[in-house]
């Protein structure tokens, strides 16, 4: 079942499918909004349910390449894993870093991935931070997403993000 945060009435008749059933596996749930839908999956289903965060697509997905072993740092895996590889040009690897691994921007090479991204933070912040964080200045929390992706690889320095964003 698809966008289930908006049938919040499912989740107590799931609870008790799953009561009586005893069965592993009966439902797959999803949705787009991730704090909506959780908390009233905490509710009713505590105890009930496994969670997985579905990651953006991997190059090995997007170039279709089926070596699936787990990494380990062995001879004999690189070997196997250099046998199937992709050949991606530099400027390639560059696009694909800013792109992202969204289904909707690999499958569409065209599509604007900042016009993607921008409607994307902005659905964020209107739709789950301003409900569950009580965000009430957005200017300051787009220049706090901004100051902080910006560090991304750095050591976290709490008191210098919060300086250039203007924030206690």
């Amino acid at each position: 079942m698809d966008e289930v945060q908006r049938a919040p009435n499912l989740f107590p008749q799931i609870k008790l499918i799953l009561d009586k059933e005893k069965k592993k596996g009966l439902f797959y749930l999803s949705g787009s909004q991730q704090f909506k839908m959780m908390r009233n999956v905490s509710e009713s289903l505590a105890g009930r349910l496994g969670i997985l965060n579905l990651p953006g697509l991997s190059l090995r997905e997007m170039y279709g390449i089926s070596f699936r072993e787990p990494f380990l740092p062995t001879d004999g895996y690189f070997e196997r894993r250099m046998k199937e590889k992709a050949d991606i040009p530099y400027p390639d690897v560059r696009n694909i870093i800013h792109r992202g691994g969204y289904p909707e921007l690999c499958a569409n090479p065209d599509f604007d991935w900042q016009m993607f991204y921008a409607a994307y933070v902005r659905a964020y912040i209107e739709r789950d931070v301003r409900n569950l964080a009580q965000v009430g200045d957005e200017v300051k929390f787009i220049q706090f997403m901004t100051a902080a992706a910006s560090c991304t690889g750095q050591l976290l320095n709490i008191a210098a993000l919060a300086r250039d964003i203007g924030i206690s």
